[in-house]
């Protein structure tokens, strides 16, 4: 028997008990119906809590994105000397806003470190500034004022003081 023909012969084999075991299944659950019909219905109770489960895990990492339009959102990195990721430079922002026919709009957030004022100190912490189209295509409102992190809300004015109207300075 050549090679082919014995890995064939072997490939036959194996589907006919394939076969033979689910008829044999079949014919199992034909014969305890009420058995059959609990381990149904465990197979769906197990299938169901992993899809409810893995969907609330997946909510608390990466929650909904309040984006408006069906659009896409895309960042755009430099690669610095050492080939990392980084921000464009004003230069290379601008070429991209020269170009329209490659982006619906291109917008921007700086982040940089600045001195803010919260209450009566001051601090030195991470600032972004926003683009009004950017903003508006993640649901931020664009009425002058700051957004707060909770972690720096409950260290500095307490988690159940409402902040709203609070007088924050940001680089005066």
């Amino acid at each position: 028997m050549s090679r082919s023909n014995f890995f064939r012969r072997i490939k036959t084999v194996t589907f006919s008990r394939g076969l033979l075991t689910i008829r044999n299944s079949a014919r199992a659950f034909a014969r305890t119906p009420g058995l059959s019909l609990v381990l149904l219905l465990t197979i769906a109770l197990g299938v169901g809590s992993n899809v409810t489960v893995f969907g609330f895990v997946q909510g608390l990492i990466h929650p909904s994105f309040p984006q408006k339009d069906d659009g896409r959102i895309v960042s755009i990195f430099a690669q610095d000397k050492t080939h990392s990721a980084g921000p464009l430079t004003r230069r290379q922002f601008q070429l991209l806003r020269s170009h329209p026919d490659s982006f619906t709009w291109i917008e921007g957030a700086r982040i940089a470190p600045a001195n803010v004022w919260l209450g009566d100190h001051s601090q030195v912490a991470m600032v972004a500034a926003i683009m009004p189209n950017l903003a508006n295509a993640l649901g931020l409102p664009q009425n002058g004022g700051v957004f707060i992190s909770r972690r720096v809300r409950d260290r500095e004015f307490g988690s159940s003081v409402n902040v709203i109207g609070q007088r924050i300075r940001v680089n005066n």
